[in-house]
């Protein structure tokens, strides 16, 4: 998310980089070749973090093996289909796999069950470990935590007489056009009110669900297993955002992506944008700004409340595991209350205990961390456990048919009508009527 945003980040050089052609893995996993002297012990983790994450997490592997007296390898950029090979394999190598929250259900059968080394599971924000819990069994646990939020700029709202950012999607529609309509007037012709991501990509998927819930339309795949596509609340929703573009939004929304939102954004060229948290830091830093130049808040409600799509990561330990001691001890202290307290302060970023959002010195660093509890009850989840392995295909087939709808190319009925029967051939699951 924001990856455009993030650059390179130089990892110690205590840490040892396993770079294997860009971590391809173009030769068998069992084969990758580990610096483990006789008799120190040696732990390998996986990281698909970017930015100020994946610098700490750096950082704290550095300091565990220290600490430890282990040796430490450290893989960034790793993908899924590494994962897989890996453990298909059974290699004793990686111990730590740090996974997307919609890979849980696809590696869950190679990962260790963390419920009994977790000693208290209520510390974490509640339903973080829903989301990395399979069959019963906890797979991962969240290291940060990621969701779809609304940002604005004060500045505007208070010209144009506003006091606080809009709490319902007609609000948004109303103040988006008033202060669009007013900074054009001013002569800034190239302003728009409201930007998001509408194309057919993940996450056009977020956006989607967020607007799909949020009307009372429930979620494309429910968590009892069934296709919910043909609400008329979800029409409704659909309706909305396709007549925001080319009024409050650009013509060309339908194909925008997180990074064409951020560049309007951070030109200045926008009133409200739909982003993820995990940009707020990124946003705070542009040159020659302070950061009080904007502000951020749950995403507008409709019928059914404020939802914000869940993000963000766990690490879970694999079952071959050479040393599966030393990978649960990393995993515990990586997770713990103290290191996440850490972790925030270094990458600007929502806490995953919910001891720490209620701090007043954790809440007084910036106006998201002061959200941070308000911000855990619009979470709203992608099927990725309902669905498994066919979650990225599902995924795709809905974005390109919401694309669809905001392209005016099928209306919503239409379009979600031959989604219905994409998904299920593609998952066999069964079809839900209103």
């Amino acid at each position: 998310m924001l990856r455009k945003y993030s650059g390179f980040y130089l990892i110690p050089l205590v840490i040892i980089l396993v770079v294997c052609e860009s971590c391809n893995y173009d030769r068998p996993a069992g084969s990758l070749l580990r610096t483990q002297s006789e008799h120190q012990p040696l732990l390998e983790s996986m990281s698909v973090a970017w930015g100020p994450n994946l610098s700490f997490e750096g950082n704290f592997l550095a300091s565990f093996g220290k600490r430890n007296g282990v040796k430490v390898q450290f893989v960034p950029n790793t993908r899924l289909d590494v994962y897989r090979q890996v453990l298909k394999e059974h290699s004793p190598e990686p111990e730590l796999l740090e996974v997307d929250v919609v890979w849980p259900s696809i590696l869950a059968d190679d990962l260790l069950d963390l419920t009994p080394y977790v000693k208290d599971q209520s510390a974490f924000a509640p339903r973080l470990l829903d989301n990395y819990r399979v069959h019963g069994r906890l797979v991962a646990l969240p290291v940060y935590v990621d969701l779809g939020v609304l940002y604005y700029r004060p500045d505007l709202l208070g010209k144009y007489g506003y006091r606080k950012p809009p709490a319902t999607w007609d609000e948004l529609t109303r103040m988006a056009r008033t202060i669009q309509d007013g900074e054009r007037r001013a002569g800034n012709k190239d302003f728009w009110g409201y930007v998001w991501q509408g194309s057919a990509s993940e996450g056009g998927t977020c956006n989607a669900l967020e607007l799909q819930a949020s009307f009372g339309g429930g979620t494309f795949i429910e968590p009892s297993g069934t296709i919910h596509l043909r609400s008329r609340k979800f029409v409704q929703a659909l309706n909305q955002a396709t007549n925001w573009i080319g009024t409050i939004s650009p013509p060309a929304e339908y194909v925008y992506r997180e990074d064409d939102s951020a560049n309007l954004w951070n030109a200045g060229q926008v009133a409200f944008m739909r982003n993820w948290a995990s940009g707020y830091g990124l946003f705070a830093a542009q040159p020659g700004k302070d950061q009080q130049h904007f502000g951020v808040a749950p995403l507008p409600a409709g019928p059914d409340g404020a939802k914000g799509t869940l993000g963000g990561m766990g690490v879970g330990v694999s079952k071959y595991s050479a040393d599966l001691d030393l990978a649960i001890k990393a995993l515990l202290e990586l997770t713990s209350e103290s290191t996440d307290l850490q972790r925030l302060m270094m990458t600007n970023g929502i806490p995953t205990h919910t001891s720490l959002m209620n701090r007043a010195d954790v809440k007084s660093r910036s106006s998201l961390l002061a959200l941070s509890s308000q911000l855990m009850c619009t979470l709203v989840s992608r099927p990725a456990l309902v669905v498994g392995d066919k979650y990225e295909e599902a995924s795709l087939e809905y974005a390109t048919s919401v694309n669809s709808v905001l392209r005016r190319r099928e209306t919503p009925d239409e379009a979600m009508a031959k989604l219905e029967k994409t998904l299920h051939a593609l998952t066999g699951l069964p079809v839900e009527k209103d």
